[in-house]
């Protein structure tokens, strides 16, 4: 997940009702925060990134719940190494922390002690919180994840194909056996995608684009851009060789591609995932 660009909360459209939101808010809390009477829940909030109607719903919907809120508003951070110490001190201590915030991306890669529930919640715009996505119930969409995770696993490559032109191919290497131990830092996305993240390293084919985005793990200057019409890329092992579409769009890429790699240092023509 990442930005395209800021939104204008205030000006932005609103398709789905106020019903439809508060549903996605109690899915969210109930069946994936767990929340419930006297539960304590900090709810960390980013500036710029949720909108403060979905974000008072949430706290509304908490509090009808029985929770004990405590509200944290904070800016984006720019990487692991920026974390303030703290707002990971706050975290630690909560028994449940709700994070509409990206720095959730980063808390793996961060030391800290803390036992508590952490769940990621991308859905921080109105028609995102309202839609039929985040109205599956949560131990629905795990009951899913569960029943096609095995077989996943069992696959010794993928095809991804879409009505745009892609056409993606790539073998898929045996994971290591999960740690047998409990893992102290526990970590929910809502919602549940329906398959984990696959590499593209090795991944040979045509790819269509309509946008891109940059991960969550650093907050870039490059945040990302939407084209104006599609692009088929072909990718050799992973990497971008060469473009089919509309001048414009494909200019518009490749500029995008090659400011964003030389922010980080890398071949932005890269698709790691």
């Amino acid at each position: 997940m990442g930005m395209i660009k800021e939104i204008d909360f205030r000006a932005a459209p609103r398709l789905r009702s106020e019903v439809q939101v508060r549903e996605g808010a109690r899915n969210l809390l109930v069946n994936c925060c767990e929340v419930k009477r006297g539960t304590e829940l900090m709810i960390v909030n980013e500036n710029g990134l949720i909108d403060p109607a979905v974000a008072r719903i949430i706290e509304d919907e908490a509090r009808t719940l029985g929770a004990l809120v405590h509200i944290l508003w904070a800016d984006a951070i720019r990487g692991p190494d920026d974390v303030p110490r703290t707002l990971l001190a706050a975290v630690s201590q909560a028994e449940v922390t709700l994070l509409n915030h990206l720095m959730a991306a980063v808390l793996r890669l961060v030391p800290f002690e803390g036992r508590g529930l952490k769940v990621m919640n991308p859905l921080t715009t109105w028609d995102l919180l309202g839609s039929d996505f985040a109205g599956i119930p949560f131990q629905v969409s795990a009951e899913i994840l569960q029943a096609l995770a095995p077989q996943l696993a069992a696959a010794g490559d993928y095809h991804i194909t879409c009505p745009l032109g892609t056409d993606l191919r790539a073998p898929l290497h045996p994971k290591p056996a999960a740690p047998t131990a409990v893992d102290s830092f526990t970590l929910r996305t809502f919602p549940l995608s329906a398959t984990a993240v696959y590499s593209c390293l090795e991944a040979s084919g045509r790819l269509a684009i309509r946008w891109v985005t940059p991960s969550t793990i650093r907050v870039m200057k490059a945040k990302g851009v939407i084209l104006p019409s599609p692009v088929l890329a072909t990718l050799d092992n992973g990497r971008m060789v060469s473009f089919e579409g509309a001048p414009q769009a494909v200019d518009t890429l490749l500029e995008y591609l090659d400011t964003a790699g030389a922010e980080i240092g890398k071949d932005g023509r890269v698709v790691n995932s």
